[in-house]
């Protein structure tokens, strides 16, 4: 059986006993202690049913073999009674023309209303008849096939101590030879158990492991699936002595999922972390995928089991909790599968401001570039990048935005830090490559609505390189997002009025003055002369407190040079003005 059968068996059986029952017809007339009888008994049918799929394979391989022994009749008979076919079992037995052995089975397994666990009456009764049979001395007559059928129609799945006369060896197991599912469900359908059937049929099975050194103990699946040891499934643990992992499992006491499920039923006041544990489900402890799904469908989608640091209400970090599910956000992670580890971190137990910090820290990882995509456009794109530069959607920022609804605002500082690594990259590329990341870095910066470093980085980079290059359009554009008395700007008005208004001075001069000039050169009207005049005298006015700014401007960057910097023509290099004139750049 793959891996992936077994999970699907495992879910089966969690479907089986913790899934909410349909409405029981005219539920309202019942107490509240009949509706959980009503409950118990539903869920020990699904459990029965599960356990019949469970077993059928090696009970039809117990029946194929049943015309190997020396008596075929009984054997067979077992083989049917040890899947729990009852029916089947039964017609068996009226083929064998044993009727009286027939008219045992029927009454066997009727011991709760559903079926599970054997009356006492009918225990008792087939006991006295193997007694009695033991008296009359024809113990030697009985085939040890048939006193398997007894054994287990008795309800005796433990060691018999009977004595049989002349028998030989009179202890008999019926468990014996068979894997762990297949021992457990013979104390669940045969033996004489109280009312709490899975309860006690789960306490049975440990006092059998704990004692008796012939029980197939519930190791997890993958120890046997090594080769040739899968034939080591029907094995006990005193048959394992040369097989180390099993010794480790049993010795912590590491079990089968499926045990482990039904000890969580069994007792829910059990640990949910205790039962859950990474080697049952794998060798490789950091494979924490499928553990961290049922930790998640038990706790916290269906809520019956509970972790040990659980806290009422108002709780914190479940540690228990989230330790699989980062451990499953890992592993995705590294897969590329970024997404899908934004959802799982959606499911931490973490306050809701650290869960926006992981999910950040993630996104700034897990972008691949800072392009806008279609379904991530920030405003400020139009005003100061062209549509060329758009990339077709991308199917992962698609399924963030749009079915986890995350605020586009964590993908917008997420993009502002890749772009900053973009630009870094750019550097050892074309110059027209590095002007364009270091204006992504802009545009998710202002869309991050983290003005100040938008204003640093354009006093220090984007502002020189756009004056030398003449791009003063573009300067101005960028400019305008960030003035305190234009735009909604957190860049303090001090700050502003010491750098970017600087450079807006600047650009009212460079632009504006020359369009005067020809404008009076072109009009000979006293009255357009006249308010041309005034337009030259503000823009002196702005001239004056330009040449007022500058200083205190070059001041603020003394420890960095005003330019883009020295270009050995591979890469840009930024230096402070004292290694400037050390290096005599």
């Amino acid at each position: 059986m793959t891996a992936f059968e077994n999970e699907c068996r495992v879910l089966e059986l969690a479907t089986a006993l913790f899934d909410d029952l349909p409405a029981e017809l005219g539920q309202s007339e019942f107490s509240r202690k009949q509706l959980l009888q009503i409950q118990s008994v539903r869920h020990c049918q699904a459990l029965t049913s599960w356990l019949m799929s469970a077993v059928y394979n090696s009970a039809q391989q117990d029946l194929l073999r049943a015309g190997q022994s020396s008596s075929p009749s009984a054997a067979s008979i077992f083989a049917l009674l040890s899947g729990h076919q009852i029916d089947h079992a039964c017609l068996a037995a009226t083929l064998y023309r044993d009727y009286r052995l027939a008219t045992l089975i029927v009454q066997c397994g009727v011991g709760t209303v559903g079926g599970g666990g054997n009356d006492c009456q009918v225990c008792e009764l087939i006991c006295t008849h193997v007694e009695r049979f033991a008296a009359t001395g024809s113990g030697n007559d009985l085939a040890q096939d048939y006193r398997h059928v007894y054994e287990l129609l008795s309800g005796n799945v433990k060691w018999e101590t009977r004595a049989v006369k002349d028998a030989g060896d009179a202890r008999v197991f019926v468990a014996q030879g068979v894997n762990w599912k297949h021992a457990f469900a013979l104390g669940l359908w045969y033996a004489e158990l109280p009312a709490d059937l899975v309860s006690n049929a789960v306490t049975l099975y440990e006092c059998m492991i704990s004692s008796d050194m012939l029980v197939t103990p519930p190791l997890p699946g993958w120890v046997y699936e090594c080769g040739s040891e899968i034939s080591l499934v029907t094995k006990s643990i005193g048959q394992l002595q040369d097989l180390v992992s099993a010794q480790d499992l049993f010795s912590c006491w590491v079990w089968d999922p499926v045990f482990q499920l039904l000890k969580l039923y069994s007792r829910p006041t059990h640990p949910l972390e205790s039962a859950l544990v990474s080697e049952s489900f794998s060798p490789a402890r950091a494979n924490t995928c499928f553990l961290a799904l049922l930790a998640w469908l038990l706790s916290g989608v269906l809520k019956v089991c509970r972790f040990g640091d659980s806290v009422p209400a108002t709780s914190g970090t479940l540690l228990a909790y989230d330790r699989p599910l980062t451990s499953w956000v890992h592993q995705l992670e590294c897969l590329g599968m970024w997404h899908w580890s934004c959802y799982l971190l959606l499911q931490l137990s973490s306050p809701d401001v650290l869960k926006e910090n992981v999910i950040c820290s993630l996104l700034e990882r897990s972008l691949q570039n800072s392009l806008p995509t279609a379904s991530l456009v920030p405003p400020a794109v139009a005003d100061l990048m062209p549509s060329s530069v758009l990339i077709d959607t991308d199917d992962q920022i698609d399924f963030v935005l749009n079915h986890l609804h995350l605020p586009a605002q964590w993908l917008y500082d997420a993009n502002a830090t890749r772009s900053h690594y973009d630009c870094n990259r750019a550097l050892t590329h074309a110059v027209n490559s590095s002007a364009d990341a270091i204006l992504r870095q802009v545009v998710w910066l202002i869309n991050a609505g983290q003005y100040l470093l938008v204003h640093m980085l354009i006093l220090q980079q984007i502002a020189p390189d756009a004056i030398l290059c003449g791009e003063y359009d573009l300067l101005g554009r960028v400019l305008g997002h960030l003035d305190p008395i234009q735009a909604a700007s957190c860049v303090l008005l001090e700050q502003w009025e010491l750098g970017g208004c600087v450079f807006s001075l600047f650009l009212s001069a460079v632009r504006d003055l020359p369009a005067i000039l020809h404008s009076i050169a072109d009009d000979d009207d006293r009255n357009t002369i006249d308010d041309s005049l005034q337009q030259i005298a503000l823009v002196y006015e702005q001239m004056q407190v330009l040449l007022l700014a500058l200083p205190l401007l070059s001041f603020r960057f003394s420890m960095l040079s005003g330019s883009t910097g020295f270009s050995n023509g591979t890469c840009a290099c930024w230096f402070t003005s004292d290694e400037a004139s050390e290096l005599k750049i």
